[in-house]
């Protein structure tokens, strides 16, 4: 219920990862669950959005951004 879906596109490695995020976390405790489950480093990860062309704050709930239902965001690892 608290699920967002997110595509994310590694732009180093040109990956994608579909996930569905908890947007109760922030983008920093998510990645700690992803990083579990994929065994590729997100930690330092920061998160740009194109559509706004800025880099938003890991540290921040993700509800609090409003996104839409299904988002591209670019991941510079």
């Amino acid at each position: 219920m608290h699920r967002l879906t997110v595509r994310m596109k590694d732009v180093k490695s040109s990956m994608i990862i579909e996930a569905a995020l908890d947007e109760r976390l922030s983008f920093r405790d998510n990645f700690r669950l992803l990083e579990e489950l994929l065994e590729i480093p997100l930690t330092d990860a920061q998160v740009y959005d194109p559509y706004k062309k800025i880099f938003l704050d890991r540290n921040i709930v993700i509800s609090d951004f409003h996104f839409g239902s299904f988002m591209l965001l670019h991941l510079f690892c």
